[in-house]
């Protein structure tokens, strides 16, 4: 067979197809290799901002730049902007290799043969001939916790690993419950600063088990794997069937994403304000943001909370912070605002941040587009109600384990 037919076209190092014809013989030869994933970090913006033919250059570079430094090893081009080398090196000496990889990329940025400096990620793992699958989607994930952590190389890490199976089946358990439809929810009551109970429930979403769907590390887990938009769906059917004749206030939680990017949320809802006018007016819908909202999603974010508001909805923005952009008590008729009680436990320890928050609260109730009630939410502890007490406020909501055992629900 010709040579060329395991050679790279552009870049002149070997291909898959190299990769395949020798990993036995080199596996035999050195018996305890390890299978190294790698690609350039925001490929994608290279190629748009500078063109594909630049692109194809920084491809090069970096295959003459890994051939050189991973000598007697297996470096090939996959596809794309990934390749993959089988050394014989240890993790240790790979970890050394790629600092002197990263001192050869900063030298071309040096001598004005790239116009951008750019990164790589590369994750590792020890390569099982019998086991290939598992390597590759090993050293692949090594190379994903690589560019989450900002780092050129992660090796190979048991505990990485065993918490990524757990988020995995976390993310199993939550699509089986969504399919069957076995979720279940429960109602928390808000309580005004003083104590007193009010008519206005936080819904929950729970395991049928009765663990949460909520805390922070779980649904951050389901907002990474897109699984918000199932569960936001899941809720707005729990609304019609449950929620709208019961007679409370019932305020339901939904990401910002499912609303300014899944066009059924609010043609569901359109849909209920029409089936259910004589209680629509008891639904609230808390809309949680992040601080990787964008300016641009903020805007989109505004137009849908107004459409929200025409039909009949009270509206609360939760998860408000040092981040949230103030554009939206400026603009958005916005009803409640949701302070993260992360935020409020820093804020009591920090004196620049209560500053801030003060502000924030003080520009919030004087809102000139409509009155705005802040709400806390988790307020477990005396310590954080006296910090909310001593705030002034002369309206404002709150839930959490204090309140309860106050009131002595």
């Amino acid at each position: 067979m010709h040579k060329n037919y395991f050679v790279d076209s552009l870049t002149e190092i070997g291909n898959s197809e190299y990769l395949t014809k020798n990993y036995k013989d080199y596996i035999t030869k050195y018996p305890k290799s390890q299978f190294i994933m790698i690609d350039i970090e925001k490929f994608k913006q290279i190629n748009d901002n500078f063109g594909h033919q630049t692109g194809d250059i920084y491809l090069k570079q970096l295959a003459r730049i890994l051939k050189d430094s991973f000598q007697d090893s297996l470096v090939a081009r996959i596809h794309g902007d990934e390749f993959v080398i089988l050394t014989f090196l240890s993790e240790e000496e790979i970890e050394k290799v790629f600092y002197f990889v990263e001192k050869k990329i900063q030298l071309l940025m040096d001598k004005e043969e790239i116009p951008s400096l750019f990164r790589i990620n590369a994750g590792s793992c020890l390569f099982d001939i019998h086991h290939i699958d598992d390597v590759s989607e090993k050293a692949d994930f090594m190379m994903y916790m690589a560019k989450k952590e900002g780092k050129f190389y992660q090796a190979f890490s048991d505990k990485l690993w065993e918490e990524k199976e757990r988020e995995k089946q976390l993310l199993s358990t939550f699509d089986y419950h969504i399919k069957y439809n076995t979720l279940s929810h429960f109602k928390r009551p808000f309580f005004s600063l003083d104590g007193d109970s009010t008519s206005i429930y936080q819904v929950c979403t729970n395991y049928p088990d009765g663990k949460g769907l909520m805390g922070e590390d779980n649904y951050e887990l389901l907002r990474k794997n897109h699984r918000q938009y199932k569960l936001d769906n899941y809720n707005m059917v729990f609304l019609m069937d449950k929620l709208m004749q019961d007679g409370d206030k019932n305020m339901i939680s939904i990401d910002y994403l499912s609303l300014i990017k899944n066009d059924n949320i609010l043609s569901y809802l359109k849909e209920l304000s029409t089936l259910g006018k004589n209680y629509f007016g008891n639904i609230l819908i808390s809309i949680k943001v992040y601080p990787e909202t964008s300016k641009k999603e903020v805007l989109l974010l505004i137009r849908k909370i107004e459409e929200l508001k025409n039909l009949g909805l009270k509206i609360r923005i939760d998860q408000v912070n040092n981040f949230t952009r103030d554009v939206f008590f400026q603009y958005a008729p916005i009803d409640y605002v949701g302070f993260d009680h992360r935020y409020i436990e820093e804020a009591m320890h920090d004196d620049g941040l209560n500053y801030f928050l003060l502000k924030k609260i003080d520009m919030i109730i004087h809102s000139p587009y409509s009155k705005t009630i802040p709400t806390f939410s988790h307020i477990d502890r005396k310590q954080e109600f006296d910090y909310i007490q001593s705030l002034g406020l002369d309206d404002g909501l709150a839930t959490g384990e204090y309140y309860l055992k106050k009131k002595k629900f």
